[in-house]
């Protein structure tokens, strides 16, 4: 037995602060697509379905990943520094390139959703202006930009090489947690990259077959199957991975107001800069946002809040208490009604502090109507997990939903 651990955990998790039972990391992975009515083995016994999020709508089985689309293979090369206009606070004035405690927020008014991004899905890849000369090798790039709120907004850009300098790439937005928060914005940043291996990660998942040493030791012996099988049919097609710095700003009675600008960040600044400075896509259906822990947290306000702007959703091990289940729940409902075709997952794992209130949260989405999946992984709220499930399932779950 593994006692959860508090990597870069808030000093407050909900009511009952760390969690009193230990959770076994020999316990099998579930995903958990709109619903699943029958008792579940899951490597440590038969778990009655009653504990199981009803989802909508309704079968009778757990069913698999589909198939990961598109083949290339991941060099990963030396930064190139791109030079760069002066940071502005309007959407146009660029950005400079250069080489959580997530308490309740009940309280609070959820913003108004408004379909921001109405522009942008008319938008097309053909009739989006080329951006500078560009390598078609790899490169790497941190975007510096000034918030006239909360001060430096670093964001850590990796670009994968490409095949014509035509080509336009899905984008990944992966916010880090709380741990990175606190240590600043220069830091902080390379959360993803440094922090929880996500280069290491970039590397691995091109030359599979993964290992349970590559999760971490956290996974089950048929995920991994599962998985690797995915990677031989269809291999892992790189995109482009933004992991903007997060200030510890999304708790407490403003929490939503606060989401609510970053979300005007992420689309009205980030977004359009990276459009100008890398070969993003303008299609928004290719464009994901993730995250772990209060960056879980953050990526489902900020989809929630400005639905048309992507095509998938993720929050991995997500920073929620159980009081916000029905604020969540209504601003996903008007999310859909802006993007039907919006893809929603949820992420937990057997020694996530949060894993009730995620699968709550799974539930409280799906009586609204709004289909979302739920994986039950291996692991700890922890550092080990971001390095390990963190990293592969985000990738996966990216590289299915946008490349299409």
């Amino acid at each position: 037995m593994e006692r959860p651990v508090r990597d870069g955990a808030p000093s407050v998790w909900g009511p009952g602060g760390l969690p009193s039972r230990h959770f076994s990391t020999a316990e099998s992975s579930l995903v958990i697509p709109g619903t699943a009515h029958r008792p579940l083995d899951i490597g440590g016994g038969i778990v009655d379905n009653a504990a199981v999020p009803r989802c909508v709508p309704s079968s009778h089985s757990i069913t698999r990943y589909g198939q990961v689309r598109g083949s290339n293979s991941l060099r990963w090369l030396p930064a190139l520094a791109l030079l760069g206009c002066a940071v502005g606070h309007a959407p146009s004035s660029g950005a400079r390139p250069s080489a959580a405690s997530a308490e309740p927020a009940s309280r609070a008014q959820a913003p108004s959703l408004k379909p921001a991004s109405a522009k942008a899905t008319q938008t097309t890849d053909q009739t989006q202006p080329q951006p500078l000369d560009l390598p078609l090798t790899a490169f790497d790039i941190v975007l510096e930009f000034d918030d006239e709120q909360w001060g430096a907004m670093p964001v850590a850009v990796h670009v994968p090489a490409r095949k014509a300098p035509s080509e336009r790439l899905p984008v990944l937005i992966a916010f880090h947690g709380r741990g990175e928060s606190k240590k600043g914005p220069q830091r902080g940043v390379r959360g993803w990259f440094d922090d929880y291996e996500l280069t290491a990660a970039l590397r691995r998942i091109a030359e599979p077959p993964l290992t349970r040493q590559d999760f971490q030791g956290f996974v089950a012996p048929e995920r991994l199957v599962e998985i690797n099988e995915r990677l031989a049919q269809r291999p892992f097609t790189p995109f482009i991975i933004a992991t903007p710095y997060l200030p510890d700003v999304l708790k407490g009675p403003e929490a939503f107001d606060n989401a609510a600008h970053l979300a005007g960040f992420v689309t009205q600044r980030l977004l359009p800069e990276l459009r100008r400075r890398t070969p993003a896509t303008a299609d928004p259906h290719r464009v994901g946002v993730d995250g772990v822990s209060l960056g879980g947290r953050a990526s489902l306000l900020i989809g929630f809040t400005e639905p048309g702007a992507f095509g998938a959703v993720e929050a991995m091990q997500p920073a929620v208490d159980e009081r916000e289940l029905s604020t969540f729940a209504e601003l996903a409902k008007k999310a859909l009604a802006v993007n039907p075709a919006l893809k929603v997952r949820l992420v937990t794992s057997w020694g996530d502090y949060y894993l009730e209130v995620t699968k709550q949260l799974h539930r409280s989405l799906n009586d609204v109507g709004v289909r979302n999946d739920l994986l039950l992984a291996h692991g700890t709220h922890s550092y080990t997990f971001n390095k390990g499930p963190g990293c592969y399932e985000m990738l996966l779950f990216a590289d299915e939903a946008l490349h299409r």
